[in-house]
């Protein structure tokens, strides 16, 4: 009979192979680069928990066909602590052979001792897998925003996402953002910021974490971040090869007090990503202008992120559009805990989420 049980050092070449198969590059082998950042990811961050940690699905044979990764984590409440688990990168090598395999790791993480069980990486495969188990979406966290600067850059760059050989088609695409040059800059071209604010450009770790903290007390339930969490996140979210650089910035009003901060990864000519985008309520306009800007001045493409509440008004009002991509999907018995997060007051996304690991976003070789 199969079996799921905790996912161990022993399982690294296997959740590799299985990880490379369905998520990177059939034909070739697992790196041995990622089976060290499977070990870094699941096994040696310094806040595991071996009763909220990773499956594997272990069939007859006693080979290991599925994984799922789960990171604990640990949120305030009213000044409540709760545990969490954080799922991500379910796979299963054979799922014609094990169809419920998949059914079977979901089952044994959200069953666990955790409060709370999230993913924000929902596909609408995994999603029907959730509804059984009483998993709930978050429409309000399940929209991915883009704002495009140069059309013709952004539509190749996320067309090269999934047909890297369309690279060939760049000439086609500066030719579409040259012709159209003036509409351009007079239709998409982001607002400047208010003179009023300061942008603080790569601040350090410890003060892009202390920022961050500050900011997130806005949100009713939030990550039990400490500095050491934060800078230990952001290490990992430095490293996303497939998205480009890593930026951050802090902004402040002319008295230097927090206005908002964001994390974003791009270069010249792709398409960014926003990890993590957080602000005071009535900062939210000023803090998206400053990255909007930015962005714009480095050569990017467009912008793209992932839907909260507090930003939305300040989005739409600043030509951005929405589209689903994946959706935050969360289980728990606690009926305070799922009104709070169907409302929009949780920062259960991004840097609070799985959107740091290098699973997604970087090149293992």
């Amino acid at each position: 009979m199969s079996e799921i049980r905790t996912f161990s050092r022993t399982d690294l070449s296997a959740v590799a192979a299985v990880f490379q198969k369905t998520f990177r590059d059939p034909g070739k082998a697992a790196p041995r680069s990622l089976e060290t950042y499977l070990a870094e990811a699941f096994l040696e961050q310094p806040w595991f928990d071996p009763e909220v940690a990773s499956r594997v699905h272990v069939d007859a044979d006693g080979k290991v066909t599925g994984f799922i990764g789960v990171f604990p984590g640990r949120f305030e409440y009213r000044g409540k602590t709760i545990r969490a688990a954080i799922a991500g990168s379910l796979m299963v090598e054979d799922p014609e052979r094990e169809p419920l395999a998949g059914a079977k790791l979901l089952r044994s993480v959200v069953k666990g001792p955790q409060d709370i069980s999230i993913s924000e990486t929902t596909n609408l495969i995994s999603g029907r897998l959730w509804e059984p188990l009483g998993g709930k979406i978050v429409p309000l966290l399940s929209l991915d925003w883009f704002r495009v600067f140069r059309p013709g850059a952004a539509a190749l760059a996320m067309l090269t996402e999934r047909v890297p050989r369309a690279r060939m088609l760049s000439p086609a695409a500066k030719a579409v953002d040259w012709i159209g040059g003036a509409w351009t800059r007079r239709r998409l071209r982001p607002a400047d910021p208010p003179a009023r604010l300061t942008l603080e450009n790569q601040p350090t770790d410890s003060t892009f974490a202390a920022a961050l903290m500050e900011l997130a007390k806005i949100v009713e339930l939030r990550p039990a971040w400490d500095e050491a969490h934060v800078e230990w996140l952001l290490s990992q979210a430095a490293r996303k090869a497939r998205y480009g650089s890593a930026r951050r910035a802090i902004v402040r009003d002319r008295k230097g007090e927090l206005v908002g901060c964001y994390i974003y990864h791009g270069d010249r000519g792709g398409m960014g990503r926003v990890l993590q985008l957080l602000a005071r309520p009535n900062g939210a306009g000023d803090v998206v202008d400053c990255l909007f800007a930015e962005a714009d001045r480095a050569g990017l493409s467009g912008l793209r992120g992932r839907s909260a509440p507090l930003l939305m008004k300040a989005l739409l009002t600043r030509n951005c559009i929405y589209l689903h991509r994946a959706s935050t999907v969360f289980h728990t018995p606690n009926r305070e805990l799922a009104e709070i997060i169907e409302a929009g007051g949780a920062l259960i996304t991004g840097l609070a989420g799985e959107g740091w690991t290098r699973l997604v976003g970087d090149e293992f070789v």
